[in-house]
Order: C-alpha cells, then sequence, then structure tokens
C-alpha cells in the first residue's frame, strides 16, 4: 500500500518537491517558509510571488492530511525503535546481571573451599590426637570447637555461593531463551 506522504499519481515533480520539503519542516511548517526555500535566493524573486501555486498544490494534494499522516508514520517507527533499544538495553542488563551473579556466587565458592581447606589444614594436628585418643589441652580443645564453627559458617557460604551461581546460569538460559524467541518472531515479520 502506497502512504499517502508518498509522491501520488499525477502529482507532478514540482509539486511534489514542494510537498517533500513542507512535510520536511515538521512542527515549523508553513508554506512561507517552503517558497523562501525554494524561491528565496532566485534572482528578482518577490516574496509571495509563488504562493499561489503552493496554495493550490496544498488543498489539491491534501498535504496537511498526508503529514499528519507522515507525523503518525515517524512517531510510531520513533516509539518501535526506543521499544526496540529499550529491549536491548534490558537485556544487556540483564546478561550484565547474569554475569555478576554467576562470578559472584563463584568468587563465594571459591572462597569458602580454600577456607575450608585452610582450617582443615589447620586443625589436622588436633583431629588426629582427637582419633589416637592422645590428650589435648585446653587450646586445642578451643581452636578445634572455633574451627567447627567456622567450617559450618564457611559451608553455609559455600552453599550461597553456588546458590547465587546457579541463579546466574538460570539467568544465562532465560536470556538464551529470549534471544532465541526475539530471533525467532524477527523471522517471522
Amino acid at each position: 500500500m502506497t502512504k499517502t506522504y508518498n509522491r501520488q499519481d499525477g502529482e507532478t515533480t514540482k509539486a511534489y518537491t514542494a510537498f517533500t520539503i513542507y512535510r520536511d519542516m515538521g512542527s515549523a511548517r508553513s508554506l512561507d517558509r517552503v517558497e523562501e526555500k525554494i524561491y528565496g535566493t532566485q534572482i528578482g524573486h518577490k516574496r509571495g510571488t509563488n504562493l499561489t501555486s503552493l496554495k493550490r498544490w496544498s488543498r489539491e494534494w491534501n498535504w496537511v492530511d498526508r503529514c499528519r499522516d507522515y507525523d503518525l508514520d515517524r512517531e510510531q517507527n520513533l516509539r518501535m525503535a526506543r521499544c526496540e533499544l529499550e529491549k536491548a538495553q534490558y537485556l544487556e542488563d540483564l546478561e550484565n546481571y547474569h554475569v555478576q551473579q554467576k562470578a559472584i556466587g563463584m568468587t563465594a565458592l571459591r572462597f569458602a573451599i580454600n577456607s575450608i581447606e585452610s582450617i582443615s589444614l589447620a586443625i589436622e594436628p588436633i583431629r588426629q590426637k582427637i582419633t589416637l585418643y592422645q590428650s589435648i589441652d585446653s587450646k586445642e580443645w578451643d581452636l578445634f570447637c572455633q574451627a567447627q564453627v567456622a567450617a559450618k559458617n564457611v559451608m553455609a557460604i559455600a552453599v550461597s555461593g553456588a546458590d547465587i551461581a546457579a541463579r546466574g546460569l538460570m539467568l544465562e538460559q532465560i536470556l538464551e531463551s529470549i534471544e532465541g524467541e526475539i530471533e525467532a518472531r524477527s523471522r517471522s515479520l
């Protein structure tokens, strides 16, 4: 379907050129400005001498309604472009969030694993003594008990880290699904 603001059957080149100048002026449209733009630089041209032709073309070729259609289409195209931009920004933000979540989760998990290994190494001599029913002093016992509490706390960090990393991975799957759906929709258009 031909848009009303495209060249119409029977519309002369001069009339259509004048219309496009008028159309492209946006909210500052005026026939006086069109005349000035087209004829203003010609030697000996008096303002208003071609205004009659412009007025006739405007009425005959329905410039006001055609410009309204043009403005509505441009506005709709701008809205769609803005929507696409917002969608792309949302997906980018989601991607960044996913990467951050995965990184935070993996960092917490590595920290927990390293901490548990350090705790295990620190209390290994005490654990050996307990296993072999050897006596330990109160400082060793306190250290052993504190290490057990610390290990439980670090395990909680490990679980949280794994959970955060898993959510990051889940977001990755959601992103891939969304991107696939957008791609499929754009192919069907």
